[in-house]
């Protein structure tokens, strides 16, 4: 896991916490949990850019044709393509409608999977470089639950 900048993680693609992860050509999914929420998350598997999540709250406003064209053009952008690349925008709305009934079929996240996945961090702040005198040291913990509330 990898901690930003607030020392909150970064969401982890696909990897040991996603439930399932496929490949439909160019464009990757993976079904894992965001934040604690079941999501499906759509990324680019040949270009270094964003990822478009989907979470289960909100997956029944995807059957709306209006709302699944104008999301996918917005993920299209989001992971590296240009929203009016209308083959792409295709692609991505197909995946999306052909993956809802699995998304509306996850279980909640298992509690274990959320304790396993809190971090813990030391944090040294020292004086003049790496060799230089301790001035703080603390270690900070981050509990996904504690967004939840």
């Amino acid at each position: 896991m990898i901690l930003g900048p607030t020392a909150r993680p970064f969401v982890v693609l696909g990897g040991e916490f996603a439930r399932s992860v496929r490949r439909r050509g160019e464009l990757v999914m993976a079904f894992q949990y965001v934040n604690t929420d079941p999501a499906m998350v759509i990324w680019s598997g040949t270009r270094q850019a964003g990822a478009f999540a989907i979470c289960l709250s909100v997956a029944h406003e995807y059957l709306d044709d209006k709302h699944l064209v104008f999301q996918a053009m917005r993920a299209a952008a989001q992971i590296g393509y240009a929203p009016s690349d209308k083959s792409v925008v295709g692609k991505i709305a197909d995946l999306i409608l052909d993956s809802l009934d699995e998304l509306v079929r996850m279980p909640p996240e298992p509690q274990a999977a959320v304790a396993q996945r809190e971090i813990h961090a030391e944090v040294l702040l020292r004086d003049g470089g790496a060799d230089g005198a301790v001035l703080s040291h603390q270690q900070l913990a981050y509990d996904p639950l504690e967004d939840r509330a």
